[in-house]
C-alpha cells in the first residue's frame, strides 16, 4: 500500500528596502515616487511627510526641502523670480515670499533672502543709516527714482555706486543732487567745487 502525499507550495516575497509586496503577492513592487520604505518586508509604502519630497521610485527615504524652493511629496520646486524663502521644509508655493515693491531678483529663481530682492532698474538702493527716504521725492522704501543725470538702466544699483552719465557730478557718495560742471551752485557750497576734477564715479575729489 502506497501513500501519496501532494504537497502545495505558495510562494510569498519578502519585500526589501524601497518596495513592498501586497498580500499574496509573488513578487515586490517598487515603491513610487513620493513614496518610501526604510525596511524589508513591509506590504506598501509610506508617504513622504510634509515639508519632504522624493522624486524616485524605489527610494528608502525621503529627503527635507532645502531653502529657496518648496516641496510636493514628489518634486522640489524653486521659487520663482522676484519671491524668496529662507525656510526648510516648505510645502506650499506661498512659502515664497514676493520681494517689496520696486524691487526684484533680476532673473534668480530659488532666493533664500530679501536681500536678492535688489531695486529695479530705474531705481537705486538708499542706504540704512544716514539717509532719510522720506525727504526724498520719488522715494518707496528704500527704493527711490533715479535722478537725471544718472544710468539706472542695469538695476541692483546702491547710492554709493551710482553711475553718472558723461558731464554730471555729485559732491560725495551719498549725495543725489547730481549736477552739471557748467550749472550756477550757490556759492557756500558749489563754488569751490564747480571746476573740481572728478573721480571715476563722477564725484567730485
Amino acid at each position: 500500500m502506497f501513500l501519496w502525499v501532494y504537497v502545495i507550495s505558495t510562494v510569498f516575497c519578502i519585500a526589501a528596502p524601497g518596495t513592498y509586496c501586497p498580500v499574496g503577492s509573488e513578487n515586490e513592487n517598487n515603491c513610487s515616487a513620493g513614496t518610501f520604505n526604510s525596511l524589508p518586508g513591509q506590504l506598501r509604502c509610506h508617504a513622504c511627510a510634509k515639508g519632504y519630497y522624493q522624486q524616485f521610485a524605489g527610494a528608502t527615504a525621503c529627503s527635507a526641502c532645502v531653502p529657496g524652493h518648496w516641496c510636493s511629496t514628489d518634486t522640489q520646486i524653486r521659487c520663482s523670480e522676484n519671491t524668496w524663502n529662507p525656510y526648510s521644509l516648505s510645502n506650499q508655493v506661498t512659502d515664497c515670499t514676493r520681494c517689496p515693491e520696486r524691487t526684484s531678483t533680476l532673473g534668480q529663481s530659488g532666493v533664500t533672502s530679501i536681500e536678492a530682492c535688489f531695486c529695479e532698474p530705474g531705481f537705486f538702493l538708499a542706504p540704512v543709516q544716514g539717509f532719510d527716504t522720506s525727504t526724498i521725492k520719488g522715494c518707496k522704501d528704500r527704493c527711490c527714482v533715479c535722478p537725471i543725470g544718472t544710468d539706472c538702466s542695469a538695476g541692483a544699483i546702491h547710492l554709493a555706486r551710482l553711475p553718472l552719465k558723461q558731464g554730471y557730478f555729485r559732491l560725495s557718495a551719498n549725495d543725489v543732487d547730481v549736477r552739471t560742471k557748467h550749472q550756477v551752485f550757490e556759492p557756500t557750497r558749489w563754488r569751490a567745487q564747480k571746476y573740481a576734477p572728478l573721480s571715476r564715479d563722477g564725484i567730485a575729489s
